[in-house]
């Protein structure tokens, strides 16, 4: 099960879910997160989100675009909950953000009894900071935290070699 608030971006989901071998396992609702859990009765094992990027950032004036990007409509400490609503008990939850939001949204998950258990910090080359964080969460405090870094591009341009392996599966130019 898939949510989307944009119904463009839902439409695009379920056309390219049906150019999958997936298909018959996979949906997709155009609904808010804020609407869909209270007429949700499954628990997922788990949950994979690209929340809204930013906190307290410069808006566009694309009302769509600060939707899916800016967090005024979902702020992180409501994801958590929700997150906490729609987990299973052993439930993983993953998300990617910025580095400085990824920081706070962890503080917000530890509130809700969710916990660090895998991050990836991605630089976009070698001379550059990390730009993002990929998390997992899980509710267990003692799994120890693996910490893992990914570089996207090498010095020249090029993408790196553990980019290349990660997003091959992916990408029919690799």
């Amino acid at each position: 099960q898939a949510i989307e608030i944009d119904p463009n971006a839902a439409g695009q989901a379920i056309s390219n879910i049906s150019c999958s071998p997936w298909q018959a396992r996979m949906s997709v609702m155009s609904t808010s997160l804020q609407n869909f859990i209270p007429a949700c009765s499954q628990r997922y094992d788990l949950i994979v989100c690209n929340p809204p990027f930013f906190n307290n950032s410069l808006l566009s004036n694309v009302d769509g675009r600060n939707q899916s990007r800016h967090s005024a409509e979902m702020p992180h400490n409501l994801l958590a909950i929700a997150f906490s609503q729609l987990s299973t008990a052993q439930g993983k939850c993953c998300v990617i953000l910025p580095v400085p939001e990824g920081i706070l949204f962890t503080s917000f998950m530890k509130v809700h009894g969710f916990y660090p258990t895998r991050k990836m910090l991605v630089y976009p080359k070698p001379d550059k900071m990390a730009n993002r964080s990929m998390i997992q969460f899980e509710r267990n405090p003692e799994h120890e935290l693996k910490d893992e870094i990914l570089q996207i591009r090498n010095s020249d341009n090029t993408y790196s070699d553990s980019y290349r392996e990660l997003t091959s599966d992916f990408y029919l130019n690799f």
